[in-house]
């Protein structure tokens, strides 16, 4: 019995990779952005709270949100 009708899911790590990663690098899969120095929670006046990176640039949109549990990019430095 075939679940997928032939076609394979989606690679979960394909679907969450950090979009500071690119096309040819591997990132630091054994790090994750929530211990980079760069990973920035920023609160809204209604106390939600969003994970930005420093390195892509912090707006008031989504289109910056990062998530915590990406793979480190090459850009990584250890949090003190």
């Amino acid at each position: 019995m075939d679940l997928f009708n032939g076609a394979l899911p989606e690679d979960k790590r394909e679907r969450n990779k950090n979009p500071m990663i690119g096309p040819f690098d591997t990132g630091l899969p054994e790090a994750k952005c929530k211990s980079c120095k760069y990973l920035l929670r920023v609160s809204t006046p209604s106390r939600r709270m969003f994970s930005k990176c420093e390195l892509r640039g912090v707006t008031r949109g989504k289109g910056t949100d990062h998530s915590m549990y990406y793979d480190a990019c090459l850009e990584y430095k250890e949090r003190d």
